[in-house]
């Protein structure tokens, strides 16, 4: 016993696969481009770290002891 699919259905369902399709590729381009964005984002906040870093050396060794301190005692 062959089952066939009326044409209409099959019409149908490709236009619902070709539906998926250009949804799962649009939403492939947003998540590429705020993967770019994010990127960009934290090269620019590693760039800004580094140049206070050699700015205020002693500083920024301060403030990583204390969060160090900070992070042993919430961790103990």
């Amino acid at each position: 016993m062959t089952h066939t699919i009326p044409a209409t259905e099959r019409i149908r369902a490709n236009e619902a696969v070709e539906r998926l399709a250009r949804a799962a590729h649009h939403a492939v381009d947003r998540a590429a481009a705020k993967a770019e964005t994010l990127s960009e984002t934290r090269q620019a906040w590693l760039a800004s770290a580094g140049d206070h870093v050699r700015k205020r050396p002693l500083r920024s060794v301060l403030i990583a002891f204390a969060t160090g301190l900070v992070i042993d005692r919430l961790l103990r």
